[in-house]
């Protein structure tokens, strides 16, 4: 794959899944910024990564992604420096619920939805310089379920919001008329090594994923994002990645659900016209049906036409 002197941002890249990703675009002939509020991890890595690839590929600038004049900042800046519009964001800041719950929704949700929009603005057809891009959402497979204990929550919520903003944003109208793809990444526990300096934390990952092997490496992210950089069809889309086995694009059916269980909900109504609340075992019981009956007719249709 071939970025062909494309200019990239990617926040939070100073290390970790960032950093991985930041390398991967330089390896494919990218132009990249660096941005962290890690000022000395953020230079380091570039230094690195400047020996490598050239001083003229890659550099760094700090960025507080909650703040929108930061932000606005960091854009401006990449662009003054490789002269040529940014054609790629990937938004991959982020922090566990130990940091606190209004760091966590600012920096996670807050710090991605900034992120989001100015992209809109600054690449679309509308505000920016009309050639579109694409915006990269890195998630978790946390914003699909519910976290295992209250403390947890403010991450598992922010990750949800990801998911959700990625799907809202990531729109045929939205692609129409601004030329932007909106995609998401959907992680399992990585081994960046974030968590390791709280050993609880990192003991409690641990014993959820079953030990370090069930553990994501960087390399399975960065070719998460090539997925998505070479997919040029997906959009709204989250891809979902764990370990040991293929990665695969979580279902958009939001709306045929809401139209099943509501279809649900009035058959349920018929049968028990006093009922208020359709209990979960109901539910169950009309989805079995539901494919019993779906089961019966197929087989019925296939001895009717083959």
């Amino acid at each position: 794959m071939s970025f062909s002197n494309k200019v990239f941002i990617v926040t939070g890249s100073a290390r970790g899944v960032g950093a991985g990703i930041a390398e991967n675009i330089l390896q494919n002939g990218g132009r990249v910024t660096i941005s962290d509020v890690l000022n000395e991890v953020g230079l380091a890595t570039t230094d690195r990564l400047a020996k490598l690839y050239g001083t003229e590929k890659v550099t760094f600038i700090h960025c507080d992604v909650t703040n929108q004049q930061s932000f606005e900042s960091l854009w401006s800046e990449t662009e003054k420096i490789f002269g040529s519009p940014v054609q790629v964001l990937v938004n991959n800041a982020g922090v566990f619920h130990n940091a606190g719950w209004e760091k966590c929704i600012d920096i996670n949700l807050k710090g991605l939805m900034i992120g989001n929009y100015l992209a809109l603005d600054r690449m679309g057809k509308t505000k920016g310089h009309g050639l579109g891009g694409q915006v990269i959402n890195v998630a978790s497979l946390a914003g699909f379920v519910a976290g295992s204990d209250a403390i947890s929550s403010p991450y598992f919520a922010s990750k949800a919001g990801v998911i959700s903003l990625t799907k809202s944003i990531g729109n045929d109208l939205t692609l129409r008329t601004e030329g932007v793809r909106v995609n998401a990444i959907c992680m399992g526990y990585t081994d960046t090594g974030l968590f390791n300096k709280n050993k609880q934390l990192n003991d409690q990952i641990l014993e959820e994923v079953g030990g370090t092997k069930n553990l994501l490496p960087v390399s399975r992210i960065v070719d998460a994002f090539q997925v998505l950089m070479s997919n040029g069809k997906v959009n709204g889309r989250s891809l979902c990645v764990m370990a040991n086995i293929p990665m695969w694009y979580y279902p958009r059916h939001d709306r045929q659900e809401i139209i099943f269980w509501a279809c649900g909900a009035k058959l349920f109504k018929r049968l028990r016209p006093n009922a208020m609340v359709m209990e979960p075992w109901h539910q169950a019981v009309f989805f079995i049906g539901f494919q019993l009956f779906l089961f019966i007719a197929l087989q019925t249709l296939w001895r009717i036409f083959f």
